[in-house]
C-alpha cells in the first residue's frame, strides 16, 4: 500500500478516504482540520498564526536546517557511491519545489562559509522566536498542541546536535528540553 500510494517513497504521507497526500504543508492542514482534539485552533486569528508558523518553519528553517545536517552530519558518512545514489533518487523526486531544496543543499560537495553562516543565522532567528513563543506558553499557538508543534518539533529536535553552540540547555532551555523529551508536554 505505501509504496502504491507514496511516489517514489515520499513522506510524509497521509491516506485518508483513499487519497494520498505527500505534500507537508496538506497534510498538516488535513491533520488540523481532521482529528479529534483539533490540531488548529478554531479561532480564526489563532487559524492563521498555525499556518503562518508552519510557512515560516517550512521555508525558512527547514532548508537552514537541511543544508546544516547535509554537511556537518550527512556528507561525512557518505562514501562516494552512496552520496551518488543520494543525488539520483533527489533528482527523481516528483515535486520540482523539493527537488529544487535538495539540488541547493546538495549541490556542492562544499557549501561555501557565507552559506553555511547564512543558514545557520536564518536558524537562529527562528529558533529565537520559537524560545520567545515556548517561555509564553508550552505550545507555540493559542496555549495548545498544535500541527504548528508538530512542525517545529520535526525540525528543532536534531538541533541540539547539529549545532550546540545554538541550541542547549542554557540559552534554549525550552527548546533544548523538548527536543531531550521528544515532547513539550508537561506533566
Amino acid at each position: 500500500l505505501f509504496k502504491d500510494a507514496a511516489a517514489g517513497g515520499r513522506v510524509p504521507l497521509l491516506v485518508q478516504d483513499g487519497d494520498a497526500m505527500s505534500d507537508v504543508q496538506l497534510v498538516l492542514e488535513s491533520l488540523a482540520e481532521g482529528c479529534e482534539p483539533r490540531l488548529a485552533p478554531a479561532d480564526p486569528a489563532c487559524c492563521y498564526d498555525v499556518q503562518a508558523w508552519t510557512a515560516q518553519l517550512d521555508h525558512a528553517l527547514s532548508a537552514a536546517v537541511r543544508l546544516i545536517g547535509w554537511h556537518t552530519v550527512t556528507l561525512p558518512a557518505m562514501d562516494e557511491a552512496r552520496r551518488r545514489d543520494f543525488l539520483a533518487r533527489a533528482a527523481d523526486l516528483a515535486k520540482p519545489q523539493a527537488q529544487a531544496g535538495w539540488d541547493r543543499v546538495t549541490s556542492d560537495a562544499e557549501a561555501s562559509e557565507d552559506q553555511l553562516a547564512n543558514a545557520k543565522d536564518r536558524i537562529a532567528g527562528m529558533i529565537g522566536r520559537i524560545e520567545a513563543a515556548l517561555e509564553q506558553s508550552d505550545w507555540l499557538v493559542g496555549g495548545a498542541y498544535s500541527v504548528a508543534d508538530i512542525s517545529a518539533y520535526a525540525l528543532v529536535r536534531t538541533l541540539p546536535r547539529l549545532l550546540p553552540d545554538l541550541v542547549n540547555g542554557e540559552s534554549t532551555p525550552r527548546i533544548a528540553g523538548a527536543a531531550r523529551s521528544g515532547s513539550r508536554r508537561t506533566t
